[in-house]
C-alpha cells in the first residue's frame, strides 16, 4: 500500500490530474451504464427519455463528488503555497510551505521556500547593514562630540594634540562615506568605464610598487611573478584599484612577519590575478561573506587595522563590470588567496567583431544612399506629375 501511494505521489501534477479525470469517466460511465440498465429492466420502459435523463443526473451529481474530492486534495498544495504567500506578507518572513516531491506543485513550493529564504537572508543582511553604518558613523561622531564639548569647557586645551585627534576621525568620516559612494556609484553604473586595452603584468607591477613600502613597514614580505603578454580590455584605474584593495586587505589581516605572493597568469580564455597570503585566513562561511559590505573577519575588528570593510564589495563590483568574477579560497590560521579572473584581449576575434560592424556600417550607409536615390526619384516624378497636370 505505501508503495503504491509513493509511486503515485512520484506522478506529475498533469499525470495526477490526467489520471483523476480518467477515474471520474469510467467512474461515470459504469454508474450511468448500471442505472440505465436497472432503469430499463423495471417498470418505465415505455418512457425511454426519462430513463436517460435519471441516468444523467445520477452520473452528474457523482462525477461533481468524485471531482470535487480529487480537485480538493490536489489543490491543496496551492492553498497552502497561497496562505504562506500571505502570512508572509502580512509580516511572518519566517512562513514556509514545507512541500516536498518530484511534481510540479512541490517543486513550485519548494522555490517558493528558497524565494523566501533568500529574502529573509537579505533582510538580515539589510538590519546588519543599517546597524553597522549606523556604528561606522556613530563612533567617530562621538568621538569628535566629546573632545570637542571637552574643549569648550575647558577640560582639554584647543592645542594640537586634540586637534589632530578630531581630524583623524574627520579623515576616517570622510574615508567611510567616499568608500560607499564608490560603491555606490559602481553598483548604479554611473561611474563611467574605459574600454582600453592594457598588459595586466605591467599594470599589477606598478601597483606593487606602490604598495612595497606599507608591506616592509609592516614586517611583510611580497613576491610578485608574472606571465608576459597577458593582455585584457577594460578599465586599468578599477582595476588598479581592485587589486589595491586585495594587497591592503592582505597587509591588514597577516601577522608580522609573514608573506604576501601576488601572481598574474594567462589561460585559454581568461585572466586571473590572485593576491596570496598568510593570515588569519578565512572559514567557509566566513568565505561566504567575505563581498558583504561592513563585514570583517573576526581578527581584525579592531578600528585602527580593521579597515571601513567594504573594500572588498568594491573588488567584486569592479570585477562584476569586467565580466568576471573573484574566487576565495582559504583555511582558518593558514591564510587566504583571492583571485580576480576576467577575459583575455584576444585580437583576432576583436578584429573580427570590428570588421563584422564596419561592413554592417557600410551596409547601412549604402541603403541610406539608395533611399536617398529613391526619394529624390520620387520627388522628380511628383513635380514632373504637378507640372503635367498644371498643364491640362
Amino acid at each position: 500500500m505505501n508503495d503504491k501511494k509513493k509511486g503515485f505521489g512520484n506522478l506529475s501534477f498533469a499525470a495526477r490530474l490526467t489520471l483523476a479525470f480518467a477515474f471520474v469517466v469510467v467512474m461515470t460511465v459504469l454508474v450511468a451504464l448500471g442505472t440505465l440498465s436497472f432503469v430499463l429492466d423495471h417498470d418505465i420502459r415505455t418512457d425511454p427519455l426519462f430513463a436517460i435523463a435519471l441516468t444523467a443526473v445520477i452520473a452528474l451529481v457523482l462525477a461533481s463528488c468524485i471531482g470535487f474530492l480529487f480537485a480538493r486534495t490536489m489543490v491543496r498544495p496551492l492553498n497552502r503555497i497561497t496562505s504562506t504567500a500571505r502570512a508572509i506578507q502580512a509580516g511572518d518572513l519566517l512562513a514556509r510551505t514545507h512541500l516536498r516531491g518530484d511534481d510540479e506543485v512541490s517543486r513550485l513550493g519548494e522555490a517558493f521556500d528558497a524565494m523566501a529564504d533568500s529574502i529573509e537572508k537579505d533582510r538580515q543582511l539589510e538590519r546588519r547593514l543599517t546597524t553597522d553604518v549606523a556604528h561606522e558613523l556613530r563612533t567617530p561622531l562621538m568621538a569628535i562630540q566629546a573632545t570637542v564639548e571637552a574643549m569648550v569647557d575647558g577640560v582639554y586645551k584647543a592645542d594640537e594634540e586634540h586637534l589632530l585627534t578630531v581630524n583623524s576621525e574627520v579623515q576616517r568620516l570622510s574615508r567611510l562615506v567616499d568608500a560607499l559612494l564608490r560603491l555606490s556609484r559602481l553598483e548604479n553604473r554611473t561611474t563611467p568605464m574605459k574600454e582600453e586595452i592594457f598588459n595586466v603584468g605591467e599594470l599589477i607591477e606598478s601597483v606593487v610598487l606602490a604598495h612595497e613600502v606599507l608591506v616592509i613597514d609592516s614586517g611583510l614580505r611580497m613576491h610578485y611573478t608574472a606571465q608576459p603578454g597577458v593582455i585584457v580590455k577594460g578599465d586599468p584605474d578599477m582595476l588598479r584599484q581592485a587589486v589595491a584593495n586585495l594587497l591592503s586587505n592582505a597587509v591588514r589581516y597577516t601577522p608580522e612577519g609573514g608573506e604576501i605572493f601576488v601572481r598574474v597568469k594567462g589561460g585559454d580564455i581568461m585572466a586571473s590575478i590572485s593576491v596570496e597570503d598568510t593570515g588569519i585566513g578565512l572559514t567557509r562561511e566566513e568565505a561566504k561573506m567575505v563581498f558583504s559590505r561592513f563585514w570583517r573577519a573576526e581578527g581584525g575588528r579592531n578600528r585602527e587595522t580593521g579597515g571601513l570593510g567594504v573594500g572588498l564589495a568594491v573588488v567584486k563590483e569592479i570585477v562584476d563590470r569586467h565580466g568576471g568574477w573573484v574566487q576565495v579560497e582559504g583555511e582558518k590560521g593558514l591564510g587566504a588567496t583571492f583571485t580576480i579572473h576576467i577575459p583575455l584581449y584576444d585580437e583576432k576575434r576583436a578584429e573580427t567583431l570590428e570588421k563584422a560592424r564596419v561592413r554592417e556600417a557600410q551596409r547601412y550607409a549604402r541603403d541610406a544612399q539608395r533611399y536617398a536615390r529613391d526619394a529624390q526619384r520620387y520627388a522628380r516624378e511628383a513635380r514632373q506629375s504637378q507640372k503635367l497636370n498644371k498643364r491640362k
